[in-house]
C-alpha cells in the first residue's frame, strides 16, 4: 500500500514539476532586420522554423485549425463550401486563437526587452515625419505591451531616435519571454476544444442545407 502511494505521489510530483516548466521565447531581429524565433525548455534550444512534415507538428496544426489558414487549405474549403463560409470560419478562427494568444501573453514576464529603432533620411525633413510617425505608432503600442507583459525593469532598454546623416533607418528588437508550460498547454487545449466545435457546428450546417 506505501508502495502504491509512494510511487503514486513521485508520478504526481514529476508530472507537477513538468508542467511547471518554464519555457523561454527568445525574438530578435537579424542584419536584415527580419524577426528571428528562438525556443528553449529546459537546456534544448529549438529553431524558428519547425519541420512542417513533422507528424506532430501536423497534428497540432490540423488540431488547432491553423492549417485552415493556409492558403491551399482556403482555397480547398472554398471551392467545397462557399467563400462567404470560408471567410467566417477563417475569421472566427483568426480571433480564437488572437484570444487566447494575448490571454497568454498575461502570463509571461519578459527578461530582457530591447528595442533600438533609428529614423533616417538625408532629407532632413523627411527624416523628421518618418520619427513622428514611428513615435505616433510605436509609442502606444509600447504602452499597450507593458500593460500586457511583466517587463523586467533591468533588462527595459527603448530608444528611438532620428538620424539625418543616413540614407536608411534601421531596426533591433531582441526579448526573451518566459511563460509556464501549463499556460501553454491549457491555451493550446482551448484552442483544439474552440476547433472541435467550429468543425462540429460546420458539420450540423451542412447536414441541415442537405436535408432542406
Amino acid at each position: 500500500m506505501w508502495i502504491f502511494l509512494g510511487i503514486l505521489f513521485f508520478i504526481i510530483a514529476l508530472i507537477t514539476a513538468i508542467l511547471l516548466l518554464p519555457i523561454y521565447v527568445i525574438i530578435k531581429t537579424d542584419e536584415n532586420g527580419e524577426l528571428i524565433f528562438r525556443y528553449k525548455i529546459l537546456h534544448k534550444t529549438f529553431g524558428e522554423n519547425p519541420n512542417p512534415n513533422d507528424p506532430i507538428i501536423k497534428m497540432l496544426k490540423n488540431a488547432s485549425g491553423i492549417s485552415r489558414l493556409e492558403k491551399g487549405s482556403i482555397k480547398a474549403n472554398a471551392k467545397q463550401t462557399s467563400v462567404l463560409s470560408t471567410l467566417k470560419s477563417s475569421f472566427s478562427l483568426i480571433i480564437d486563437l488572437l484570444k487566447e494568444l494575448l490571454g497568454l501573453l498575461k502570463y509571461c514576464k519578459a527578461k530582457t526587452f530591447k528595442l533600438n529603432i533609428v529614423c533616417a533620411d538625408t532629407d532632413a525633413a523627411e527624416a523628421a515625419i518618418s520619427y513622428g510617425q514611428c513615435c505616433a505608432f510605436v509609442v502606444p503600442a509600447l504602452a499597450y505591451i507593458d500593460s500586457l507583459i511583466d517587463i523586467k525593469p533591468s533588462g527595459k532598454d527603448i530608444n528611438i531616435s532620428c538620424d539625418y546623416s543616413s540614407a536608411k533607418g534601421s531596426v533591433f528588437f531582441d526579448t526573451v519571454l518566459v511563460v509556464r508550460l501549463h499556460r501553454v498547454l491549457a491555451a493550446l487545449l482551448r484552442a483544439i476544444i474552440a476547433e472541435a466545435k467550429r468543425i462540429a457546428d460546420e458539420q450540423r450546417h451542412t447536414s441541415n442545407h442537405y436535408k432542406n
